[in-house]
């Protein structure tokens, strides 16, 4: 009892000598050598020494400064936008209808025979002109997003895509040296962001905007970006195909069925192992402690 009081007690206090030693913490953040490391909290990256003395906060309120705003929102506009009317030029330019033959393909997509070999499904005597507007169901582009199923398929690969992509931004900051290598431009920029629209038109500059997306430097920057998420999809994949099937589990149809007709669901069975495996340690250690104070009570008598 006293020491869940002391626990208490301790965890209460803690509150703000935490806030107490962060506040402190904070101030020597400027003063600290780059790549050393914080004073607060330092057991949080234990794995990843290469993140002391980063300024979390600085770096998040450096994103949020309307010129960096200004730059990812066109940047991202700009990629979905070459991106969507690309592919209409591909299709326009390479689409003559359903293809069977291998030897159908036109360059370049015939160079997938190439890594992927030909599949033909069957003869085709003449290749129709297709309505492309007319193969365009709205029904199927609703089904797309509302079928659970569906759902469920899209959020595993979006899920995995990102833990992918979040590791190859990791990965290379265990070859950081600790000291940035030498550049012609050493500005830095630290502001603010309160409201998305109002706070970029009032600090926003579409020259600097336009300088930082078309340059050289900035466009082999967004190549290499691309590069990188392609890999990180590449990779997923890769593993993906490479695990095993997964056992059937989720919600049953109802409280009394399981997905399983003659056995519980998966997450049940575990929940069920887990409360046997507590109360079978459970009865151990109280019959170990009930051994101990009998052991006691012989030798005294």
């Amino acid at each position: 009892m006293n020491l869940s009081v002391l626990l208490l007690v301790l965890t209460i206090l803690g509150v703000p000598l935490s806030i107490t030693f962060g506040n402190e913490s904070e101030k020597k953040v400027l003063q600290e050598d780059v790549g050393s490391g914080r004073s607060i909290f330092p057991w949080y990256f234990p794995f990843l020494p290469q993140w002391k003395g980063v300024n979390i906060g600085g770096e998040f309120n450096t994103i949020k400064s309307p010129e960096d705003v200004g730059f990812f929102m066109t940047r991202a506009f700009s990629s979905l936008l070459i991106s969507n009317i690309g592919w209409l030029i591909v299709h326009i330019l390479f689409w003559r209808g359903t293809v069977t033959r291998s030897d159908e393909l036109q360059f370049p997509f015939n160079i997938i025979t190439l890594f992927f070999g030909s599949n033909d499904s069957g003869d085709s005597d003449e290749l129709l002109l297709p309505n492309s507007e007319g193969e365009i169901n709205g029904n199927d582009l609703i089904n797309f997003y509302t079928d659970p199923k569906v759902a469920t398929q899209n959020l595993i690969i979006s899920g995995g895509f990102t833990l992918f992509t979040l590791l190859l931004w990791i990965i290379p900051t265990f070859f950081w040296s600790g000291r940035p290598l030498p550049t012609k431009n050493t500005d830095s920029r630290v502001s603010r962001l309160y409201n998305i629209i109002d706070h970029v038109r009032s600090g926003g500059n579409s020259v600097d905007i336009y300088n930082r997306l078309l340059c050289p430097q900035c466009v082999s920057v967004i190549i290499s970006i691309n590069v990188l998420l392609f890999l990180g999809k590449w990779i997923f994949w890769s593993v993906l195909s490479e695990l095993p099937d997964s056992p059937a589990f989720g919600v049953p149809n109802d409280a009394s069925r399981s997905l399983k007709d003659d056995d519980e669901s998966l997450g049940m069975a575990l929940l069920h192992d887990a409360i046997d495996n507590f109360l079978n340690t459970l009865d151990v250690n109280v019959n170990n402690i009930i051994k101990d104070i009998e052991t006691r009570d012989k030798q005294y008598v």
